[in-house]
């Protein structure tokens, strides 16, 4: 289990919004569940908030920088819900492109030594400005060990990551997901279908956030990762770990 000055267990988070005093200035909490993965994340909306921003002009930076922050958020829920808990580097011995790197995964994923290649998460990266391409990718154990062995295309590194790392580690896969001279193609890759399911819901207050989240949790116990007040609302996110046994 994680314990650091960042994480706090859900009854600390749920002690410092002070439910007893102040439901009354809630109108109401927005929260997006993936009980696969382990997380909530929330939006508790003030009363007398103001008006809503306008919608802002178009930004293709921002746009990239948003779609970065989208697609680190799918790997990390992939990886959660899968337990894709082996980190593996590959590297190619003579320069390769994007297209080819792709039909290269693609290829070793089905070799007779390999399969079943199970469920995975992957994305291309340079080391330098578009030199030296390799991938990373997020597999579980067997996927790892069968290709630490039988990678026929250059070296292979494999680390094995804690529940808590997971999400860090996505993060730093996706570093370079908002520059526009990332290798051609899509932020990642995975297996067909592997997105795990989400549930939105509106709740009337924070109360109800409490109740939704340990029934989704079963049981498990529960931190908030990060949360920030904006003066309009309290956005953050609540996670566990789905594969801890319930007490």
């Amino acid at each position: 289990m994680i314990r650091n000055e960042n994480t706090n267990s859900l009854i600390d988070r749920l002690e410092r919004l002070d439910l007893t005093t102040e439901i009354s200035t809630v109108a109401h909490v927005t929260v997006t569940f993936v009980p696969q993965a382990g997380k909530a994340r929330y939006m508790t909306k003030k009363k007398g908030g103001g008006l809503a921003n306008p919608r802002p002009a178009y930004d293709p930076e921002r746009n990239q920088r948003d779609g970065k922050k989208r697609a680190i958020r799918t790997m990390q829920e992939i990886a959660h819900a899968h337990r894709l808990n082996r980190f593996v580097t590959l590297t190619f011995a003579v320069p390769t492109s994007p297209s080819d790197a792709r039909k290269k995964w693609s290829r070793a994923i089905r070799l007779k030594v390999v399969k079943p290649a199970g469920n995975y998460v992957f994305s291309l990266e340079y080391s330098r400005e578009q030199q030296g391409l390799h991938i990373h990718a997020l597999t579980e154990a067997r996927t790892a060990q069968n290709l630490k062995r039988h990678w026929p295309h250059g070296n292979v590194d494999v680390k094995t990551l804690g529940w808590q790392d997971i999400d860090d580690v996505c993060a730093y896969i996706g570093k370079n997901f908002a520059d526009i001279n990332r290798p051609q193609g899509n932020r990642y890759y995975s297996t067909r279908g592997i997105k795990p399911a989400k549930q939105k819901m509106i709740l009337t207050s924070e109360m109800r956030l409490y109740d939704y989240v340990m029934e989704a949790s079963d049981g498990k116990e529960v931190y908030s990762k990060w949360m920030k007040d904006s003066g309009l609302g309290v956005f953050g996110e609540l996670i566990w770990d789905p594969y801890e046994k319930s007490k």
